[in-house]
């Protein structure tokens, strides 16, 4: 299946987020992290994430050991820029697309990202938790 025709069953929130955040980044080089510290993905965006995630389009893992998150596009997501230019005058593209976190959530909206993921694909940290 080619890239692009794996967007035609992506939500239209999953499309706008592809293509926001994921479609001039570089599959396996470019990378989206969410430190988890102060601010999180809303709802609706951590969903479109999450489907993103499902469909193997992006991938998630742990970044630090503050529960942060990085997601890397695993295809090249210029469709999605490319659909988010056919439709910039839509009020439907516009929404909040992150959240403050209060004290002591970060920990459940890691576990809701992670648990998405179709793989079990051990972190890259060291020992200090850091990315390597």
């Amino acid at each position: 299946m080619t890239d692009r025709k794996m967007m035609d069953d992506l939500s239209f929130d999953a499309k706008c987020i592809a293509g926001a955040w994921f479609g001039i980044m570089i599959p396996g080089k470019g990378g989206l992290t969410f430190q988890l510290q102060e601010s999180a993905p809303s709802d609706r965006a951590q969903d479109a994430l999450d489907e993103l995630v499902r469909s193997k389009i992006i991938s998630v893992e742990p970044f630090n050991r503050y529960g942060g998150l990085v997601y890397r596009p695993l295809i090249n997501c210029s469709w999605g820029f490319e659909f988010l230019r056919a439709h910039e005058d839509d009020p439907a593209i516009k929404w909040p697309i992150t959240r403050k976190l209060r004290k002591g959530e970060a920990k459940g909206v890691q576990l809701r990202a992670l648990s998405a993921t179709p793989s079990s694909t051990p972190p890259s940290t060291d020992t200090s938790g850091e990315p390597v």
